[in-house]
């Protein structure tokens, strides 16, 4: 008798779960980039962007020298992506011409990016602001490859 008090004390809770439906949310957000500038883009000087639903892709090319930055919006450490992307109408975002900045999340290292017309042809337009008095600002085009 009482093996089956116990039996029953144990069961009680697994059968209360099970009827209840328990749902755990295991689902975790991660960064898009915006559907207007993915693909691959390419500059005349042999730097190409790489940009997909959830990465984006820097490749630098300088002669036979090869670089590259990989960032995912799927890898989290510490609660946050590598890649970091503001829209140009938020209201934390730097540029508000129109460009979207996308980098490594919470650091200097970003890429403020348009899409125009350039030439006749699609392109991604860069803006790199001024850092200093004694620089200027500095456009780049990336051309759908």
């Amino acid at each position: 008798m009482k093996i089956k008090r116990y039996i029953l004390l144990l069961a009680m809770p697994l059968l209360f779960i099970l009827l209840t439906g328990v749902k755990a949310d295991a689902h975790v957000k991660y960064t898009t980039t915006p559907k207007s500038l993915r693909g691959t883009w390419g500059e005349k000087g042999g730097q190409v962007l790489r940009i997909k639903k959830y990465s984006f892709h820097v490749i630098y090319k300088k002669g036979i020298e090869t670089n590259s930055v990989y960032l995912s919006g799927k890898k989290i450490s510490n609660g946050a992506t590598e890649l970091g992307v503001q829209s140009p109408k938020s209201k934390y975002s730097v540029y508000k011409r129109g460009y979207w900045d996308i980098g490594y999340n919470g650091s200097c290292f970003a890429f403020y990016l348009k899409r125009v017309k350039h030439n006749g042809r699609t392109a991604l337009k860069s803006f790199t602001p001024q850092m200093g008095p004694k620089t200027k600002v500095h456009i780049d085009y990336y051309y759908k490859k």
